[in-house]
């Protein structure tokens, strides 16, 4: 009866340890890693995204732990995260506390800041001022605001000399 009992509990042990290494082998998102979560010597931490593995690149400051590293990995080179290094890094990021200044940033004319990292802010006109160049206001082609009325006039003539 002793024997039996043994065999028994044996018998038993190597069917729960045979479901347990079964369970383990399932691979939810088919990256090839077995998730963390699930199994003891499981090593995907995210077995629901195959983008997610110990060996998944990963992508800076996005909130996503790729690599099963324990954390996203943040980068001093992308510090307002618009997908440009800081020219301290050897990027074209002229200022990277600034999300809106890039290679890629709409120049706003005469403000004083270089949006597209060109080294210049873009001027529609320039002025000389106490002995130096500055952004001015773009000449009025039109100081009486009249213009239209005067151009309407004027092809109002050519149409009757025509006429005539």
């Amino acid at each position: 009866m002793g024997r039996f009992l043994v065999l028994s509990l044996l018998t038993t042990g190597l069917f729960v340890g045979q479901a347990a290494a079964q369970q383990c082998a399932v691979d939810e998102d088919d990256d090839g890693y077995v998730s963390a979560a699930a199994c003891p010597n499981g090593t995907d931490c995210d077995d629901t995204d195959p983008d997610t593995h110990p060996f998944a690149t990963e992508i800076p400051n996005d909130g996503i732990d790729q690599d099963c590293s324990g954390e996203d990995l943040v980068s001093v080179c992308d510090s307002d995260s618009d997908g440009y290094e800081a020219y301290a890094c050897g990027g074209l990021d002229c200022d990277d506390d600034d999300p809106d200044i890039n290679p890629d940033g709409l120049e706003i004319d005469g403000d004083g800041i270089d949006q597209d990292c060109d080294g210049w802010d873009y001027c529609e006109a320039i002025e000389w001022v106490q002995g130096g160049l500055e952004c001015a206001a773009a000449p009025d082609v039109d100081p009486s605001g009249y213009g239209w009325l005067i151009a309407a006039g004027l092809l109002g003539l050519a149409r009757r000399r025509r006429g005539a």
